[in-house]
């Protein structure tokens, strides 16, 4: 064989060899590109679900918080309901939180119950291993239309031979809190004019104007407990509790008493468990009296104060209702009457 032959012969095998090497080149490439789009999507999966959870465990904590006046943590000046402790926000003064109390409360609810969503992932325990995860602080900055979260951890997960390393994510929530905060706070502004008295006049007035409906429940002599609801479009309604404490001392109703001033005796809560006819008579002091309501279940007798109806039209769950009183020269008292239908709390 000549000189060109035997080069012919190793032209054509380095051919294919270039073409063998480059095969396998792209056949590794593929593999290659297919494993590392499949950890890819495992990462972002495990991305999105831990800002789910943090975004869930912020607007649970922001309702947790508002049911008990802003507070995770309540050591002090509280009142005790349905086995809920509620803050104070007058007992003479004002003891409101600011905002920067209450995002102070609302991080340690979310360090201390994001677990309960997360789970120490091991929804993806089948996908992924984790080789370490430390929840480390949370940063929550409320507005005045959402709630925005900064949250520090350390994550470091590995799929086949790729580990990837997580320290910080964030949420903002759709959760205008600082809303009804700032209602709320108008209402204690107002409290503060009239130090010991229930202005119902103007949490009335708000409640139109704002969109909130609300009930008003005496505990004890001179504790108040005030409970707004608030419908939000497309979300569950939010409810807004505080307590107030009056001075209100026994001269005082002794004095109101001697001028024979109309006195409504205050009433614990009803608590119906079955649909039945309520008929009850509404005690009161003072003369010639003429008793009212803003019920629209029922109409109290304007002369003699009962009130009869079938508890089956009442709405489940707490609901409280105006009654007032009038004497002939014009003198008034106001007082509550609340139902808790089937034990449902608030």
């Amino acid at each position: 064989m000549g000189r060109k032959g035997q080069v012919t012969i190793f032209i054509i095998i380095g051919i294919l060899i270039v073409i063998a090497v480059s095969f396998l080149i792209l056949t590794k490439k593929e593999s290659d590109s297919f494993e590392e789009t499949g950890q890819v999507e495992v990462f972002e999966e495990i991305d999105q679900f831990t800002k789910l959870c943090l975004s869930k465990t912020i607007d649970e904590g922001i309702r947790y918080l508002a049911l008990r006046g802003g507070y995770y943590d309540l050591q002090l000046d509280y009142i005790d309901f349905e086995n809920m402790k509620v803050a104070y926000y007058w007992d003479g003064e004002k003891k409101i939180p600011s905002i920067e109390i209450i995002e102070g409360e609302l991080n340690k609810y979310v360090y201390y119950n994001l677990e309960n969503c997360i789970d120490d992932y091991n929804s993806f325990k089948d996908k992924v291993s984790i080789l370490q995860y430390e929840l480390k602080d949370v940063d929550a900055n409320i507005n005045q239309k959402n709630i925005e979260a900064d949250l520090e951890l350390y994550l470091e997960l590995i799929k086949d031979d790729t580990i990837i390393k997580r320290t910080k994510y964030d949420a903002v929530v759709d959760n205008s809190f600082k809303e009804k905060y700032d209602i709320i706070s108008n209402i204690i502004d107002e409290q503060e004019k009239y130090p010991n008295e229930i202005i119902f006049g103007n949490i009335l007035i708000n409640s139109m104007k704002y969109n909130y409906t609300f009930n008003i429940i005496h505990k004890g002599f001179s504790e108040v407990l005030f409970s707004f609801n608030f419908t939000i479009p497309n979300q569950d309604d939010f409810r807004y509790n505080y307590a107030t404490y009056y001075q209100w001392d026994y001269m005082y109703w002794n004095q109101l008493i001697e001028e024979n001033h109309p006195l409504i005796v205050d009433t614990d809560i009803f608590n119906i468990e079955n649909n039945l006819i309520f008929d009850f008579k509404v005690t009161a002091s003072g003369n010639n009296l003429k008793f009212y309501d803003n019920s629209e279940k029922f109409n109290i007798d304007e002369n003699q104060g009962i009130i009869y109806f079938n508890t089956s039209i009442l709405d489940y769950g707490i609901s409280s209702y105006i009654i007032k009183i009038r004497d002939d020269l014009g003198r008034e008292d106001i007082s509550f009457i609340t139902f808790n239908k089937s034990g449902d709390a608030i």
